[in-house]
């Protein structure tokens, strides 16, 4: 979802995919990535890198979501029980 730009800046750095997958504490899918790039690059880029500040983000900009967007990252949101 929204942390292709994280993944490649950390593949960027070097990092194996085990250790990008690491960083990757949410374990955000392929699939919300794709559901949510845009949105996340576009209300909530100013976060990069910071997960955690990247999830506050877009949980603030739910309304703002874009429909596809808004089901992935709040079905996400629920699989995380967060």
């Amino acid at each position: 979802m929204l942390v292709t730009l994280l993944s490649t800046l950390i593949l960027g750095l070097g990092l194996t995919a085990a250790e990008a997958q690491i960083a990757n504490k949410f374990h955000i899918t392929p699939e919300e990535q794709a559901a949510c790039q845009v949105d996340a690059t576009t209300l909530c880029s100013y976060v990069f890198p910071d997960e955690d500040a990247l999830i506050t983000c877009m949980r603030a900009n739910v309304p703002n979501l874009t429909p596809t967007c808004r089901k992935t990252f709040t079905a996400g949101l629920q699989r995380r029980h967060m």
